[in-house]
């Protein structure tokens, strides 16, 4: 079985209570957009939200895989993010871009 990453499993023991202590300090129009976020990327990969099986037509073992969360601040969902965005960037030599 696949391990938790460490900063998914951060998050799972210490977000609630920073939550609670912190929220006020984020502007209240933010907050629900980043509790949204957090909550997606803590449930990204889970298999009792929904996934994809896959079975081997030989030894006929079942793999379950759990659909991602896509959210940009997951650290898995967000490096494809910015991998497939940078990708598609290289291919347009006519993209101007301001840094």
């Amino acid at each position: 079985m696949k391990t938790k990453g460490i900063i998914k499993q951060i998050f799972q023991e210490h977000f609630n209570r920073f939550w609670e202590a912190k929220k006020e300090k984020f502007p209240e129009k933010m907050r629900e957009h980043l509790l949204s976020e957090v909550l997606k990327m803590l449930h990204c990969g889970d298999v009792t939200l929904g996934f994809v099986a896959y079975i081997c037509m030989q030894c006929f073992e079942k793999i379950k895989v759990g659909f991602s969360c896509k959210s940009r601040f997951c650290n898995k969902c967000g490096k494809k993010y910015i991998s497939g965005r940078i990708y598609r960037e290289a291919d347009d030599a006519h993209t101007a871009k301001a840094f």
